[in-house]
């Protein structure tokens, strides 16, 4: 009988270390799935809990006030950026294939210039560039990057089609490679990126 009762307890071990490997593998119950992170996509920080993002008015090449709700429904990546900073001159092209290879799957890509001398400047550089796929938004006051908390030039947050800010990349990023694909195709539901 004490034989028995041993097993039985063992079995339940098992069973509940199973359990607790599927729940560590398959999430943990909030309905999210954390994103798959290679590359140099290692360094994005998904959010431990998703909060509405912030609610400030930007505005885009025509002078008209936007705020990131005119974007529900679509998961955007907003990427702080600025002519006179030589890794967001970098990274601007593969945002641009990113916008050409995701925009029609749910994607948008918000260019959030800090820039201070208006339109004319970013214009020049998105066509000395070829940037034919992205849209220019200007934050010249630089409300919007406070209130996002950024701490350096570019970075980019990632927000999910509630208006949830799901994650942060510092730094500059080859948006449009098989890693990054990769996340934001997580994001947008799979077979996405493919």
């Amino acid at each position: 009988m004490a034989k028995r009762v041993w097993l039985g307890a063992g079995a339940l071990v098992v069973v509940l270390a199973a359990a607790g490997l599927a729940w560590v593998l398959v999430g943990s119950g909030d309905g999210r799935d954390a994103p798959p992170l290679a590359g140099e996509m290692r360094t994005f920080e998904p959010a431990a809990e998703p909060e509405p993002a912030p609610d400030l008015a930007f505005t885009d090449a025509a002078g008209s006030s936007l705020t990131l709700d005119d974007f529900a429904g679509q998961v955007v990546l907003v990427n702080f950026w600025a002519t006179w900073c030589a890794p967001c001159v970098e990274e601007m092209p593969s945002l641009d294939r990113l916008q050409a290879r995701l925009g029609d799957q749910g994607l948008t890509v918000v260019t959030l210039s800090l820039d201070r001398d208006g339109a004319e400047p970013v214009a020049a550089f998105f066509a000395e560039h070829d940037l034919v796929h992205l849209e220019p938004y200007f934050d010249p006051s630089g409300a919007v990057l406070r209130a996002f908390e950024v701490m350096g030039l570019p970075t980019s947050v990632l927000i999910d089609e509630a208006g949830l800010v799901i994650g942060r990349y510092a730094g500059p990023a080859e948006w449009d490679s098989p890693e990054a694909l990769a996340l934001i195709g997580h994001y947008l539901g799979e077979g996405a990126a493919g």
